[in-house]
């Protein structure tokens, strides 16, 4: 055996090029065979069949997110059209404001048909932008009843219930995606319709003739329309996304202050605490030749909201003031801050 192995080993050395020749040709051999299975391979699974990670990147997050954005965004816009930053029981007015950071101008007011009895709200047309969105038309017209015990004493409850209707609504919003692993751009300009029902339901404490102090607890149920669209510029890789409604609520429990400096000077501040729960959405994409995109960024979420209100008091009916209104919330939503000035007249 010792013998007939030094023999194969001396006949290779014998002759080197056949050796050398025989490891070439298998090795190439099997190389052909994985080229040739690689590429059969390649050819039988079209690009389209690939996951749709490598064609999409922040899209249903943002997308799912930018529903809530925007009804949260309403809602706090709405707020001021019911007085949400002035005190509880006060008298007749009549406001005129204008607000930057996000647009937004209107009318505003309240009537009270007795000392219990009073009605509140207002119009205005906004315009106001979150991650991935542009609100560039919405019209919001809210309306309130409230009742406020007042024979009951310095220490009372009060009840407020309203509606909050944005018909006509325009929207551009932007989807970050990968194209085959280049970043793209996909666009949609949809309509929309939303409408909000709420109650609120408080207790105010008149402390002194300057200071009235609340605490409340309100829960909003909204509703919103998104109209169907397909992405521009049509290539590379556009979204189809159908009609769809969503629905969102949220209960908040909050606070306001509002205090009399001197005769010329009035101040406002309010907060609360706002969850949302029981929200749902019909919202759906579909990438062509990919398949459907998952919505993955709608959520319940606990965030906080404020106002504040600076009152000048020019004659004792009319009374210029400066405000803030906005939500802290982060994450894909984001925080936001609306700042505006109003004429409030007394009669």
């Amino acid at each position: 055996m010792k013998f007939q192995n030094d023999k194969r080993q001396s006949a290779q050395a014998a002759n080197p090029s056949l050796a050398f020749s025989g490891r070439t040709f298998v090795r190439a051999a099997i190389m052909s065979t994985v080229v040739l299975v690689a590429t059969s391979a390649a050819m039988a699974q079209p690009i389209s069949l690939l996951p749709p990670t490598y064609y999409t990147y922040d899209t249903t997050t943002n997308v799912g997110a930018i529903t809530q954005s925007q009804m949260i965004t309403n809602r706090i816009l709405a707020n001021v059209l019911l007085g949400g930053n002035e005190q509880i029981n006060c008298s007749n007015c009549v406001s005129a404001f204008g607000s930057v950071g996000s647009f937004s101008a209107g009318a505003h007011g309240r009537y009270n048909f007795n000392g219990q009895l009073s009605i509140l709200g207002g119009v205005a047309i906004s315009q106001y932008h979150g991650k991935g969105y542009q609100a560039t038309s919405v019209p919001i017209l809210a309306g309130a009843f409230r009742y406020d015990f007042a024979d009951s004493g310095w220490a009372r409850p009060y009840i407020d219930v309203g509606l909050v209707a944005s018909p006509g609504q325009s929207f551009r919003i932007t989807r970050n995606y990968f194209n085959g692993g280049v970043p793209a751009t996909g666009i949609g300009k949809p309509d929309g319709n939303s409408l909000s029902a709420f109650a609120k339901a408080g207790w105010v404490f008149r402390v002194t003739g300057r200071d009235e102090i609340s605490v409340f607890g309100e829960v909003w149920r909204s509703w919103q329309r998104m109209g169907s669209y397909v992405e521009t510029p049509v290539p590379p890789m556009p979204a189809i996304f159908p009609a769809a409604t969503d629905v969102m609520t949220i209960g908040k429990i909050g606070a306001q202050w509002t205090h009399l400096w001197g005769t010329s000077i009035e101040t406002h501040l309010n907060g609360g605490v706002a969850r949302t729960f029981g929200t749902s959405s019909s919202l759906h994409g579909t990438l062509n030749g990919v398949g459907a995109l998952t919505l993955t960024g709608l959520k319940e979420r606990t965030y906080f909201e404020y106002g504040a209100r600076i009152g000048y008091r020019i004659t004792p009916k009319l009374v210029l003031d400066v405000f803030a209104n906005g939500a802290i919330m982060g994450g894909p939503i984001g925080n936001q801050i609306h700042v505006g000035s109003a004429l409030r007249y007394h009669y």
